[in-house]
């Protein structure tokens, strides 16, 4: 294998890398917004009066 060849394979690995990093900041990101989301939803509950979330409803 050649430098260029070489060069070539160590260019398209790198930006393998930085395309499966900007991806996975890009889900990251959505999921602390559903995750805020979802927290919210929960404080608009009003309190309960000992009864448990039911879950499977």
């Amino acid at each position: 294998m050649g430098i260029a060849a070489m060069s070539m394979n160590m260019s398209s690995a790198a930006f393998s890398v930085e395309m499966g990093t900007s991806l996975l900041r890009e889900t990251l990101d959505v999921a602390e917004i559903q995750g805020d989301a979802i927290s919210q939803m929960l404080n608009q509950v009003p309190p309960s009066d000992g009864h448990l979330l039911d879950i499977y409803a």
